[in-house]
């Protein structure tokens, strides 16, 4: 899987297959991929994918493909450098937080972060990418609507 995806319409999701977990939601107008396999930095047992939560339409580029526009253009390759800069900066924020946050905490910078995701995914959708109990996701908002 050595493409960039970029959604015209909301909320591809990229999972890791064997598992299930959710490790990310795509967002109208950003770039998403399985960004080891994209830099061929690792190879997996299982099968990477990004799959569609919603209709979507994608364009689709490979990383070769990428590079030679880059180099044709370089606006795009300014775009593309502060598009994977902030998708770094996310998934480390994903991960610290979720290492240090309790939770709810961590639920609500998520729904802070992906403001219209509760009307657009299901709840093992989110519960897969929080790391948590289905249970536990209706507990925090009920403790959230009453507290």
């Amino acid at each position: 899987m050595r493409k960039l995806y970029f959604p015209t319409l909301a909320f591809p999701k990229s999972l890791y297959l064997g598992k299930n977990n959710t490790s990310q939601f795509g967002v109208k107008g950003w770039w998403i991929s399985v960004f080891i396999t994209l830099f061929g930095i690792e190879k997996f047992k299982s099968n990477p994918q990004i799959n569609c939560i919603k209709e979507a339409i994608f364009y689709i580029i490979s990383k070769i493909n990428l590079e030679l526009l880059c180099k044709k253009i370089p606006t795009l390759s300014q775009l593309y450098i502060t598009n994977l800069e902030y998708t770094i900066t996310r998934f480390q924020k994903q991960i610290l937080e979720n290492l240090t946050l309790t939770a709810k905490d961590y639920y609500l910078s998520f729904i802070n972060f992906y403001i219209t995701i509760e009307q657009n995914v299901k709840n093992y959708h989110i519960t897969s990418f929080l790391e948590i109990e289905n249970e536990s996701l209706i507990r925090i908002r009920k403790n959230i609507a009453n507290p």
